[in-house]
């Protein structure tokens, strides 16, 4: 993930030119991991975010895409959590006073959103793939 974001921002850097596209093996590879890391830890995101940052051309698109994606994947496994009875009492509590914090964040989102212009914007999610990559690294290392 840090190699792929990295040489994103290069090549933005150096031709920004927007979207690109993958080849159909790297496509596959990135959703195909994007789905198995999802199911197994419940953090495919930066593999998807990885192929929708090169197959989405619109920002717009690209977000609306993933917030739906990651909208239905995330009910999926609160529901499965329920049903197996892995969440209740003070997890549930907690969330719910989350809430204000999650409204809070997507206004900000949506004027954040307004204001930065494409490419900002695909420079910001390959910044963010980046050190995601970091901090998976660090935890990594950590839980040894």
């Amino acid at each position: 993930m840090i190699a792929v974001s990295l040489a994103e921002l290069v090549r933005l850097h150096r031709r920004p030119a927007g979207a690109r596209r993958q080849s159909p093996w790297a496509a596959f590879a990135f959703l195909l991991g994007g789905g198995v890391f999802h199911g197994l830890f419940a953090s495919g995101g930066p593999l998807i975010v990885s192929y929708a940052s090169r197959a989405i051309p619109d920002k717009r698109s690209f977000r609306a895409t993933l917030s739906v994606l990651w909208l239905i994947l995330n009910a999926a496994l609160l529901v499965s959590y329920l049903l197996d009875g892995k969440v209740e009492g003070e997890p549930l509590r907690l969330a719910a006073l989350l809430l204000p914090a999650l409204a809070a964040g997507i206004a900000a989102g949506e004027i954040a959103h307004a204001r930065v212009n494409e490419m900002q914007f695909r420079k910001i999610v390959q910044a963010v793939l980046f050190v995601t990559g970091v901090f998976l690294i660090i935890g990594g290392v950590n839980d040894r």
